[in-house]
């Protein structure tokens, strides 16, 4: 019998999640990611909302409280 695959899960430190958020906004000012998060977020919402009817909210961060945070940087998505 074929054993099993492990899945590590890790939680990002603080620091780490504020990296991670301004590292995928980045490259915005530029223009070379321009409207990639926006589109993110709606397809997160989409999934988000299907799956959440199944097994419930997610009790982590969730794009969601990213957005907020990106939204007060640079703005809301059109």
């Amino acid at each position: 019998m074929p054993r099993a695959e492990s899945l590590t899960l890790r939680v990002l430190t603080a620091s780490q999640e504020q990296y991670a958020a301004t590292k995928g906004r980045a490259k915005d000012a530029d223009g070379l990611n321009a409207g990639y998060f926006c589109v993110a977020v709606r397809l997160w919402n989409e999934i988000y909302e299907a799956t959440a009817l199944f097994v419930g909210e997610s009790d982590d961060l969730t794009p969601a409280e990213y957005y907020e945070l990106a939204k007060e940087t640079w703005g809301p998505c059109s």
